[in-house]
């Protein structure tokens, strides 16, 4: 019968991990393929990009730090996880609450301590929203200022305890504790206003379900470059000489005759055509470039189109290509 098959080529399949990694021994990202070698730049530890990390506040701003860490709340413990995403802390006006604690979640943190002693849900004038997977962020707050409208701004000492959702999740009894925030502000106090934007950037590794994909552009001529470059043509040797160093010996066990005649027309456009005459004028060879642009070279066997051994003595060249042509002599001594 007739079959159709198909595949998928992975060209790191013998190598599924990348170079650097603390977890697997690999000394390279990828090996070759199609004449391409992948080189992965992975951040191992995922931080908070202390670069990358920007206020958007018109001059306001304050210091903060941002680590995962385990806390303890009672006879429960949380192990605080990194998770890779980009975040922006949104401010709103500051009669407008932005966010409220959801009062699910602190029951769910704050489960084994007496009501009491467990935190209230309160209304800030900011939220926090996970660009990375497009998804606002449940957090808890504590510290900060109360202002007249009750509603907690950002202050020294303030700290935001981040959970994060699973992708596609918003049920607050499914969040993970995740990062913890603490603000600290040296100085006047800042006041953010509305529009004001704390752009949090994290180094992320690779991680499940990230595809890296590109294409590659192919080689192209530049015809102004190439017709330029005419002159850098090089016929070599000029003269030949017989037995001349830069051919290749002869083939083992073999004691009489000599190996390959051959001179070089080197850094010819791609499509080039050399034309070889007599001093007279007689056409003794056409050779087509049929290599690639990568390779502008081409040889002559000093052989005529008859397949005969040239005489010595001086030749002409035409090099003929849709950049331009350019011609020459050379000369073949006994």
């Amino acid at each position: 019968g007739n079959y159709v098959m198909n595949y998928q080529y992975y060209p790191v399949f013998e190598s599924p991990n990348i170079s650097g990694s603390p977890y697997e021994d690999e000394t390279k990202d990828s090996d070759i393929f199609d004449g391409i070698q992948l080189d992965f730049s992975n951040d191992w530890s995922i931080q908070k990009d202390e670069t990358a990390t920007t206020w958007d506040a018109d001059g306001r701003s304050m210091d903060f730090s941002m680590r995962a860490f385990t806390s303890s709340f009672g006879s429960k413990t949380l192990s605080g996880i990194a998770y890779p995403a980009d975040y922006e802390i949104r401010f709103t006006d500051s009669t407008v609450a932005g966010y409220e604690t959801p009062a699910d979640l602190i029951d769910k943190i704050y489960s084994t301590l007496p009501v009491f002693l467990r935190p209230k849900a309160v209304k800030t004038n900011f939220y926090l929203f996970n660009v990375t997977d497009s998804q606002a962020v449940p957090f808890i707050f504590s510290g900060g200022i109360k202002n007249s409208a009750n509603i907690y701004e950002l202050s020294n000492g303030a700290m935001l305890s981040t959970f994060f959702y699973l992708p596609g999740d918003t049920d607050s009894s499914d969040a993970y504790y995740s990062w913890v925030i603490n603000f600290r502000n040296q100085g006047v106090r800042a006041r953010f206003r509305e529009g004001d934007v704390l752009n949090i950037v994290t180094k992320k590794p690779f991680r499940k379900g990230d595809v890296f994909e590109f294409t590659t552009e192919p080689p192209e001529v530049d015809e102004d470059l190439a017709a330029s470059s005419l002159e850098d043509i090089q016929v070599v040797p000029n003269p030949y000489i017989v037995a001349n160093n830069m051919e290749a010996p002869l083939p083992p066990a073999v004691t009489s005759g000599r190996g390959e005649r051959r001179i070089e027309f080197r850094k010819l456009p791609a499509d080039a055509k050399v034309y070889i005459f007599t001093a007279s004028g007689s056409l003794v060879r056409t050779l087509n470039h049929e290599g690639d642009i990568h390779n502008g070279t081409l040889a002559w066997d000093l052989k005529s189109r008859e397949n005969l051994d040239v005489a010595f003595g001086i030749y002409f060249y035409v090099i003929e290509s849709s950049v331009g042509k350019k011609s020459g002599k050379v000369g073949v001594i006994k």
